[in-house]
């Protein structure tokens, strides 16, 4: 997976999860920072990730989920490590 597809189904996900549409999806978008991505939304955002990339992303890596960017790092470090 080359890292434009990586970013375009990560921005999907993320879109879908949060009810949105992916261009309203911003690189500076954070955890808490818009209404729709809130504590539920989080959990549900990183169940969508590993079912899209078939990935378990640890605890740890979670927590340090909490921006758009941080988000698409972290899925590309699971997608290359499979």
């Amino acid at each position: 997976m080359t890292d434009d597809e990586l970013h375009t189904k990560v921005i999907a996900v993320l879109a879908r999860t949060f009810g949105m549409s992916a261009g309203k999806i911003r690189s500076d978008m954070a955890y808490h920072s818009d209404e729709k991505w809130d504590s539920l939304r989080h959990l549900e955002l990183i169940n969508d990730l590993e079912a899209a990339f078939d990935i378990s992303i640890s605890t740890q890596d979670v927590k340090t989920m909490t921006t758009v960017a941080n988000v698409e790092k972290t899925v590309k470090k699971y997608v290359a490590n499979k």
